[in-house]
């Protein structure tokens, strides 16, 4: 299922020639464009404009280049209430050590081990889940290998179980996404992450989905 997420962004430039660090800084920083671009118009807004606009109260940013983490910088509040301040990213040293990374070349068991040793890792499950959710419109069957990190790495977790489920039914795995969804059900109840008051909700989720799948 979708969830919401306090941002962390991992920008990577793999293979790319190094650049100037306090200028890329500064463009990450204060230059981010709209969604909409007016030819001609050079309009850009600082982190800070955007996350008072979104309502987001903390952002982790770290940037790697050819592999090697160059900048990192967190903004906002990690524990709004408490007042306490963001920390920058528990990144990798360099970017070919990230989960994404290593799932990206084929790597799947090494991917989900280092997801599992994160500084946060149900922060990180939760950022895979949003991009696979990001994905899953214009991509299933690539989305269906992102999520796949997740129901590996954490095979207790009944929301990864579902979303990986979600995207394999609507790239067309019907079996798979039948065991996925059945491995909901089997999990759900013992998932601390899950409130009691939702259990009952992703049950029945999950139960409709495999009726649907089941009736193809």
């Amino acid at each position: 299922m979708k969830k919401a997420l306090v941002l962390l962004a991992v920008i990577a430039c793999r293979d790319a020639a190094s650049v100037n660090v306090t200028k890329r800084a500064a463009q990450i920083e204060t230059h981010l464009l709209p969604a909409v671009q007016v030819r001609g118009e050079d309009v850009g807004h600082t982190i800070e404009e955007r996350m008072r606009e979104y309502k987001i109260p903390a952002v982790s940013i770290a940037v790697f280049d050819n592999y090697a983490l160059v900048w990192s910088k967190a903004y906002g509040l990690a524990d709004v209430e408490a007042g306490t301040r963001n920390a920058p990213p528990h990144a990798a040293t360099r970017a070919n050590d990230h989960p994404l990374f290593l799932l990206e070349d084929g790597h799947l068991d090494e991917a989900a081990a280092a997801l599992k040793r994160v500084k946060d890792p149900a922060g990180e499950e939760a950022h895979i889940n949003l991009l696979g959710y990001q994905l899953l419109p214009r991509d299933a069957a690539k989305a269906a290998q992102l999520l796949r990190i997740n129901a590996v790495a954490f095979p207790e977790s009944a929301n990864a179980h579902d979303s990986y489920g979600e995207a394999l039914a609507k790239s067309g795995k019907k079996d798979m996404a039948i065991a996925e969804y059945e491995r909901v059900l089997a999990v759900v109840d013992a998932d601390p992450r899950i409130p009691a008051g939702d259990k009952k909700t992703f049950k029945k989720h999950a139960d409709d989905e495999l009726a649907k799948l089941r009736a193809k």
